[in-house]
């Protein structure tokens, strides 16, 4: 519903419809993000024993979901092992594999390409998005109790149908849906390839290569 909506109603004088709930893409990424987050901090503070870790406290580093610049400073829930560096991060196998590397995938790859999504959210790239959604919002509100019509309204000036908004909209409800499964004994999903890791992207480097070295070698014979 976040994401599209749209209703129609009925009176005693007949039928209208109403104004259709604007796109919210962004609003949604940014409320998902931050559930899926905290989820995960009260699971990884309850499997490795670090309930000091679930709230933020004052002049203290906070657990977080992808650790952007700080992550020798503080535990990352996504991370293979605790900041001691020898104790093995008990949410993994809790969650399961295929969740954590889609976790990664999504909040914490080293590729410029990734959506890194915590990161858009927390440091202001999806700002802009934010607040125009939340205009645009305001009005479709005020045209529903009827104080403006449609052709009084503007646009958001942000295309909300952008492909990355609504690939990351989905990909956060499948990886939301992964991990419930995974928690509850019953993963719906055996296996998932990376596409952000750095053995993924060496993949595809070696892969353009070989590609090129073939070319070449048909030229030459």
């Amino acid at each position: 519903p976040a994401l599209r909506g749209g209703t129609k109603s009925s009176d005693d004088t007949g039928t209208k419809e109403n104004p259709s709930l604007p796109l919210l893409p962004t609003i949604f990424i940014t409320a998902l993000s931050s559930i899926i987050e905290h989820s995960l901090r009260l699971l990884w503070c309850y499997e490795n024993q670090r309930h000091y870790h679930c709230i933020a406290r004052a002049s203290e580093y906070y657990v977080t979901l992808d650790g952007h610049g700080q992550r020798d400073r503080h535990d990352v829930m996504i991370s293979p092992f605790l900041i001691d560096g020898t104790s093995k991060n008990k949410l993994i196998s809790l969650i399961g594999a295929p969740a954590f590397a889609m976790l990664s995938d999504l909040f914490a790859s080293p590729s410029p390409d990734a959506p890194n999504i915590r990161s858009a959210v927390c440091h202001g790239t999806l700002d802009d998005a934010v607040v125009a959604e939340l205009e645009e919002l305001g009005q479709w509100a005020i045209v529903l109790n009827g104080g403006l019509n449609t052709t009084q309204t503007k646009q958001a000036q942000t295309d909300n149908n952008e492909p990355f908004l609504m690939d990351a909209s989905c990909a956060l409800i499948s990886c939301l849906d992964l991990i419930s499964s995974g928690v509850s004994g019953q993963p719906n999903m055996s296996r998932y390839e990376p596409v952000y890791s750095y053995t993924a992207m060496a993949k595809r480097d070696l892969g353009d290569i070989l590609s090129k070295i073939d070319e070449i070698d048909s030229l030459i014979s």
